[in-house]
């Protein structure tokens, strides 16, 4: 069956709808598929997409807006959770398996524990968005097989990593099309004056992936209780390590 999807919101309305019936929104002429046949949008860019279903929404400080939706989510929590998703897709995806080891230190001296991936040989396309530069990283073998140091390599050194994370899974998301590239704007500490529109159209036929993201994140939860908790600290750990305090010398 086919619907039309609310640009403003994503609901799901009936073809002959003018209106959209959740929040009154002009609807489009043509049909869009059911949301199910949209083009699979990688766990962790559904996870930014519609961040509101996955993270709190905060306080006034340290929020950011979700596109096309007009929602707030608190930022920090946003990127972790949709880095973890990433790493939790690979592996519910048979594409790499999470286990705890011990990691050494900066120093090398101390030992402490990490989740660690194994690449698994799978049939198929790889994983689009951040999970496919996650897997590079991990096939390239070059020692980055534990998710602190695969997300050193992968977010830039910044006064704001967090959105760092953000900008990497957005990059993901303009490649299967679901941001445009803008005029460019004003250079920044990662964006390199990219500017990136999003197409709300095609981002509101994602919201019947959300549901399953949210499961598997939480069967993996159930099932690997210890793993996700460390993977939620190494996440973390890794994201705050390349946040660049800039010295007041006044």
């Amino acid at each position: 069956m086919s619907f039309k999807i609310c640009p403003k919101c994503g609901h799901r309305n009936k073809p002959e709808n003018r209106f959209c019936v959740k929040c009154g929104g002009p609807l489009p002429e043509e049909l869009e598929a059911a949301a199910g046949e949209a083009l699979p949008v990688s766990p962790s860019g559904v996870v930014y997409l519609y961040g509101d279903h996955f993270v709190k929404g905060g306080f006034l400080r340290g929020r950011i807006d979700l596109p096309c939706r007009g929602v707030k989510v608190k930022k920090d929590e946003l990127a972790e959770t949709a880095a973890a998703a990433a790493f939790i897709g690979l592996a519910q995806g048979g594409h790499a398996r999470l286990y705890i080891d011990k990691r050494r230190g900066t120093l090398g001296l101390r030992k402490h524990k990490a989740v660690f991936l194994q690449p698994l040989q799978r049939a198929g396309a790889p994983p689009s968005g951040f999970e496919g530069k996650i897997l590079q990283l991990l096939n390239d073998r070059q020692g980055l097989n534990n998710a602190v140091d695969i997300l050193k390599r992968l977010v830039p050194e910044s006064e704001d990593p967090w959105a760092g994370v953000i900008w990497r899974v957005k990059e993901g998301l303009l490649e299967q099309g679901y941001f445009v590239e803008g005029e460019r704007g004003k250079v920044t500490k990662f964006f390199l004056g990219r500017k990136l529109l999003p197409n709300c159209q095609r981002i509101a036929t994602v919201q019947g992936q959300v549901e399953p993201v949210r499961n598997m994140m939480e069967s993996f939860r159930i099932a690997n209780p210890g793993i996700c908790a460390q993977l939620m600290k190494d996440v973390r750990a890794a994201i705050q390590a390349r946040r660049r305090v800039e010295e007041d010398y006044d």
